[in-house]
């Protein structure tokens, strides 16, 4: 399925008093969309969100991150809400680097789309990519500020929804990544381990595996969640471009295909012409001349209307 996404121009025309529908996505945009959202953006996500949000949480910015939690508390922050705030902001950090890569490639959209069509024998699309409203940095920290908003929301519902059991699931899937890598939940004998019930103790005792683990649990959902808010919400943020004008109407008002609609406007020039047929005409008015690329496609009716006007003046010039 198609998600939706301004266009310049846009793509339903008008034929007959009848809406003709929009062009189906070429084979090359599908595995461009496939390799920016579902590679770039969701895979590289995934592997730098977690030693980021790690480096946030428990390394070099753990004073910070505590100081943060402090000082949302003492605003009147409950200390879950302030948890969800600060974990969501340290798990959004991976996608905020992954943004510079999909910019990269969205730039470059119509090329690598072009390139896909062409090695898998499918029509060129780039005109109609070029159309597309461009991607932008005001877009693409739009939809990274709405994933943001829509990760908290989720976080916050699901402590709400699950409670000690949201935390538990965490730490159970930590648990089996330590167990399968063969590594020690906490720095601690597992015996003594068993005696000990404050959970801040608990906390400070964990293995550095383990809250990797832990991190891990939280990153599956959210990077899932900020990548598809990524491609949706950027597409609905997206600026249209003034160089494609929407709706362009031929000399009738009709709407134009797609196919006939003019790539960029020609600059015009005001150079006066000068017919044979009416050189002896003594004074002849400027006429503004449009190159071939600006110009509308003429309809029989022009044409003809044309051909009346030209006899008239050769009959006038005899």
């Amino acid at each position: 399925m198609k998600l939706p996404h301004k266009q310049k121009c846009d793509p339903e025309v008008v034929k007959d008093g009848q809406v003709l529908p929009s062009k189906p996505t070429s084979k090359g945009e599908k595995w461009f969309d496939w390799m920016t959202y579902g590679g770039v953006n969701f895979v590289g996500t995934f592997i730098a969100t977690i030693p980021i949000a790690y480096a946030l949480k428990y390394g070099k910015g753990a004073k910070w991150y505590q100081k943060g939690a402090d000082w949302l508390t003492k605003k009147g922050v409950s200390h879950g809400h302030a948890e969800n705030i600060l974990l969501t902001t340290a798990t959004m950090q991976g996608g905020n680097v992954a943004v510079f890569p999909v910019k990269y490639l969205e730039d470059r959209k119509a090329k690598i789309v072009s390139w896909f069509n062409e090695k898998l024998g499918e029509p060129d699309a780039s005109e109609d990519i070029k159309r597309e409203a461009d991607q932008t940095w005001p877009s693409l920290i739009k939809s990274r500020l709405v994933a943001w908003g829509i990760t908290f929301g989720s976080f916050t519902a699901a402590g709400m929804a699950f409670g000690k059991k949201f935390e538990e699931y965490g730490d159970k899937f930590a648990k089996k990544m330590c167990d399968i890598m063969k590594k020690p939940t906490h720095l601690i004998d597992p015996k003594v381990l068993k005696t000990i019930t404050d959970a801040k103790k608990l906390e400070k005792l964990e293995s550095k595996a383990f809250r990797y683990g832990k991190l891990g649990a939280v990153d599956v959902y959210a990077t899932a969640a900020s990548a598809t808010i990524l491609y949706v919400a950027s597409r609905f943020f997206a600026e249209p471009d003034k160089d494609f004008p929407c709706d362009p109407k031929d000399g009738h008002g009709n709407s134009l295909s797609v196919k006939e609609r003019p790539v960029l406007a020609a600059p015009e020039s005001t150079e006066p012409i000068v017919d044979a047929a009416v050189s002896r005409v003594s004074s002849v008015e400027p006429r503004t001349v449009l190159s071939r690329a600006a110009a509308p496609k003429a309809s029989h009716a022009d044409a003809a209307l044309c051909s009346k006007q030209a006899e008239s003046t050769l009959a006038l010039s005899s």
